[in-house]
């Protein structure tokens, strides 16, 4: 029973959208911050350049279109301001906020700084700490939390001092802001709440409103942060009505932002979504491109997460676009290359997702962000390692082995990076990962059929996983240190699959040993189960290995083993195939009690549990014992009974039908054995033609229904593609490796059918052979042979070659007879088939015994009851003993004869055998004849006579009664 390796999957980090928060928040939305409304004090009362009605209404003007999202124009107005006075540091300050709102972070920088030089240059107090609080939110959205806090400390430090409230509220929302961006939410609401207060105290105008609905939106942000999301999403719809009232369009579309931000962290993507696009819509009113890039990005995660795959690739491709066509900060473009590499990983786009996050990786190396070059690394290599799984599941092993390789390869890279940065976490996915290469690379390996260099790989992987198993409990990681456990004990599992597939035992049981010791540290109760599947493999093995007659001892012990393992499997009634096995080693020695009631409790097993495959199987093995002990009618009986729950499964009614009419031929009931072989010959013939058709619906449902260990496609786990799927539908045509695996299975099915074709041939042969017919049975004999040599069945074949030496034997053509049974015993030989054996080899002393050769005869079954006797075959010993007994009479050497004649009838009737018993009762009766001792010579005949009669063998009776008178009529002279 081979056992079919685990398809591991990889184990990789939880998976990180990498843009579905940090980054909107540090990079996505300078405004968040709208930096628009970030207004000097000067703004309030007169700007610092020459009091005109131009100015100020151009001044007016630009921050009304900041107000608005419109930055562009914002800058185009103000830039007209600085024609009055170059040395403008509020004006600066607005062009500042306006490439702020444009996500041209450095030239916001820039500007700023050079609108604060002038500031203090100028000794202007206000405009200095009004331009330090919109440097600390440019230096906020790129990332830079420290400094963005450290610069509101100083603005606050000024406005304290000046008791500006309007701008102490805007200090404060970008501190706290700066602090969610860190993650240091819990913290955030001190200085987003004195923000609030400070607004309060001051003087009510709009602008203090303006920026109550901006605090607001973080407020609840960092309460939906802080496991707050239901009284987050309030507090931001409070922030969301007034920004709509007060017409701040961008902070309008951050708190929309927000909102489905807060919806897909409670894995909530379709009200995302909604949120999302409502944002994206208002962005797109804006001159913020950067954010409406973002937006995308945020959008097609949220189909990522709904499997949506297609929508979330064009929503990343639009987001990669806008942001290479506006200089985005690498970062940001890398993380949208990652995304896309994922989308194209869940599509199974593999050499796709490769390139996207090979273009991240550069990127990261770029950017000296080995954080991210970790992750992008471990990206890589699991594609590699998903790839190749789908390549061995379609019997590409070469190329799964390649791509496991080049993961591995990845793997490496990723853990040098990790220590080089010293970040043990991730140390430990690396090493994870690199021994999960390994793993593979053996599956793979495995999967071609090279099971000694499967073992290489996998015991490559183990000190790996040990190194990993070290770091976890130095990281007192006990959740990794588990799922190492785990993947030590598959890996063993496979080495034992490799050393089963090897049939190296011993090696095997070691490796079980080790799993035992194992099992406890997994956890897991479901590897019990594993482990005694794995252990009643070995031992199926073993059992298997032994299965000749010189070890059937072995066999049967390593069978018994077998079967106390396999009754605590899953499916009930796996132990049946077992007890077979051991019915079988008794029939082989004649003894028939025993195997008869070994198949009996087989049949009531098999339909306590249902199998049906079993029951029919018992049913026929008692057949065959009924056989051998010449009851026919009984056989017939259980032959009638594997029919009737055969029908509709070609093969097994064939072999049923098959054994039915073996029956007829034994009994001399030809006519009715030739309609039978006639018929299955024709149906046989017919199915081999429509399976030659390959992958047809008809084919699919034949399959289906013969091979019914096939799920249902009912079955609810019946996964789309599989074979149960396509049995459900059989009129679509598979795909892909399914299709393949379907094409092998015809295939297969096909070859099984045409041997049935070549058995139907020779069973024909053997009826006219028995009748005499040796031209026809030498033509059908001769055509068996065709197909089993088509189909290298070596086995059939010295089995066909024996019986057209037997027609040439009964033709008188004694040096073909012997070269054709020669080269039938050679493929015995070859095979180690000793039943095979015994059978060409007594059939060459009868040969040498027909020709008078007696001596030559004699050596040959002394030789072949000898193995005979050495294998435990007793009704192949009795068969011999009555050939013996045979050339001693021919040699006259008539007592030699007699006790010969009667050790053979001992056995026959000690094994419960009467057809041997009438042949050798027939023998002895000749012997009687010749010796003048005509009356136990009629005795003799009279009961061979009825005991052909009561077991219905017609030609054995017809010899009897053939014999009688002769001898009858010679005591009566």
């Amino acid at each position: 029973m081979a056992v079919t390796p685990k398809v591991s999957v990889p184990m990789q980090p939880a998976q990180t959208f990498r843009l579905a928060v940090t980054l909107l928040l540090t990079s996505g939305f300078p405004l968040l911050l709208t930096p628009d409304v970030l207004l000097p004090a000067a703004a309030q009362t007169i700007p610092d350049y020459e009091v005109s009605r131009e100015g100020d209404r151009l001044f007016q003007k630009g921050e009304q279109l900041l107000l608005q999202g419109k930055s562009k124009a914002a800058i185009q107005t103000f830039e007209q301001i600085l024609n009055f006075k170059k040395d403008n540091p509020a004006t600066l300050d607005k062009i500042g906020e306006a490439y702020l709102g444009m996500g041209q972070y450095d030239r916001a920088l820039q500007t700023l700084q050079t609108a604060l030089t002038q500031a203090r240059n100028q000794n202007n107090d206000r405009q200095t700490a009004a331009t330090l609080t919109n440097l600390a939110d440019a230096h906020r959205a790129k990332g830079d939390y420290a400094t963005a806090i450290e610069l509101t400390q100083q603005a606050i430090a000024i406005q304290t001092r000046l008791k500006d409230h309007l701008e102490l509220g805007k200090s404060h929302l970008i501190w706290g802001a700066a602090l969610v961006g860190k993650g240091n939410n819990d913290k955030a609401f001190e200085p987003l709440k004195q923000g609030l207060d400070e607004l309060k105290q001051g003087t009510e105008n709009p602008k203090s409103r303006v920026w109550e609905g901006r605090i607001l939106a973080w407020v609840g942000r960092a309460q939906s942060l802080t496991k707050q999301p239901e009284q987050g999403l309030q507090t931001m719809q409070q922030a969301l009505v007034i920004n709509r009232a007060m017409g701040d369009r961008k902070m309008e579309g951050t708190t929309l932002f927000f909102m489905g931000l807060t919806q897909i962290e409670q894995e909530k993507p379709e009200p995302a979504i909604d949120f999302y696009q409502q944002s994206l819509a208002v962005y797109q009113t804006t001159d913020d491109r950067a954010s409406v890039g973002y937006l995308h990005n945020h959008i097609g995660i949220a189909h990522y997460r709904l499997k949506q795959y297609p929508t979330a690739l064009t929503h990343f491709q639009q987001a990669l676009q806008i942001h290479q066509a506006g200089d985005r900060p690498k970062a940001d473009i890398a993380q949208v290359w990652t995304n896309l590499g994922d989308a194209y990983k869940q599509q199974k786009q593999y050499p796709q997702a490769q390139e996207h996050y090979q273009q991240a990786l550069t990127l990261y190396r770029q950017l000296k962000n080995p954080q991210q070059e970790i992750q992008v690394l471990s990206s890589i290599g699991y594609t590699y390692l998903f790839h190749s799984n789908v390549r061995r599941s379609q019997g590409d092993y070469t190329q799964a082995e390649t791509l496991s390789e080049q993961g591995l390869a990845t793997f490496q890279q990723q853990l040098e990076v990790a220590r080089g940065n010293r970040d043990r976490p991730q140390e430990l996915w690396a090493l994870k990962a690199i021994a999960q290469a390994y793993g593979n690379i053996g599956q793979a390996i495995h999967g071609s059929g090279n099971y000694a260099g499967a073992v290489k790989p996998y015991e490559q992987s183990l000190p790996i996983w040990q190194q990993a198993q070290t770091l976890a409990t130095d990281l007192k990681d006990a959740e990794a240190s588990q799922e190492i456990t785990q993947a030590i004990f598959q890996t063993r599992t496979g080495i034992v699959n490799a050393y089963n597939a090897l049939n190296q035992y011993a090696e095997a049981l070691e490796q079980m040993r080790q799993l035992r010791a194992l099992l406890q540290a997994t956890g897991k109760p479901d590897n019990e189960q594993s482990l005694i599947f794995l252990e009643h493999t070995i031992y199926n093995g073993l059992a298997n290995r032994h299965n000749t007659p010189e070890q059937y001892d072995k066999f049967l012990d390593y069978s018994q083993k077998a079967i106390a393992l396999a009754e605590k499997l899953q499916p009930p009634g796996t132990e049946l195939q077992h007890w077979g096995g051991i019915a079988q080693v008794y029939r082989f020695r004649g003894q028939y009690a025993q195997a008869l009631a070994i198949h009996q409790r087989v049949l009531a097993r098999s339909r306590e549990v249902q199998n049906r495959e079993q029951e029919i199987f018992a049913l026929l093995s008692i057949g065959i014992i009924y056989k051998d002990q010449a009851n026919y009618a009984q056989a017939l009986a259980y032959y009638e009974q594997a029919l009737q729950l055969s029908r509709g499964y070609i093969t097994k009614e064939s072999i049923a039908l098959n054994n039915i009419a073996n029956i007829y031929v034994i009994q001399g009931n030809y006519a009715q054995a030739l309609a039978i072989y006639q018929d299955r010959l024709a149906r046989n013939q017919k199915t081999v033609e429509q399976l030659s058709a390959g992958v047809t619906p008809q084919n699919i449902r034949w399959l289906c229904q013969e091979r019914n260990n096939f799920r249902s496609g009912k079955d609810p786990q019946a996964r789309p593609g599989s074979s149960s799927q396509v049995c459900a539908t059989p009129d679509t045509l598979p795909t892909g490796y399914i299709f393949d695996s379907f094409k092998f299975r015809i295939a297969t099915w096909r070859g099984s059918v045409l041997h049935a074709v070549a058995t139907n041939f020779n069973n024909l042969g053997t009826v006219y052979d028995d009748q005499g017919n040796y031209p026809k049975a030498q033509e059908l004999y001769q055509q068996s042979l065709a197909i089993n040599r088509q189909q290298q069945d070596r086995a059939d074949e010295a089995y066909n070659l024996n019986n057209l030496g037997v027609v040439a034997l009964n033709q008188g053509d004694y040096a073909k007879a012997t070269q054709l049974i020669q080269q039938a015993l050679k493929i015995a030989v070859v095979q180690n088939n000793r039943s095979g054996e015994i059978a060409y080899r007594t059939n060459l002393g009868q040969i040498a015994s027909d020709q008078g050769n007696y001596a030559a005869a004699l050596e040959i079954y002394q030789t072949v009851l000898a193995l005979a006797q050495k294998i435990g075959q007793r009704a192949a010993e009795a068969k011999i003993l009555d050939n013996i007994a045979e050339v001693h009479r021919y040699k006259g050497d008539y007592a030699k004869a007699l006790t010969t004649y009667q050790q053979a009838l001992k056995i026959h009737q000690e094994i419960g055998q009467p057809t041997g018993t009438v042949s050798v009762l027939l023998h002895q009766g000749a012997l009687h004849r010749q010796l003048g001792e005509y009356s136990l010579a009629i005795a003799t005949h009279q009961q061979a006579l009825a005991t052909a009669q009561k077991i219905g063998t017609k030609p054995q009776e017809a010899a009897a009664l053939l014999a009688l008178p002769p001898i009858i009529a010679t005591r009566a002279i």
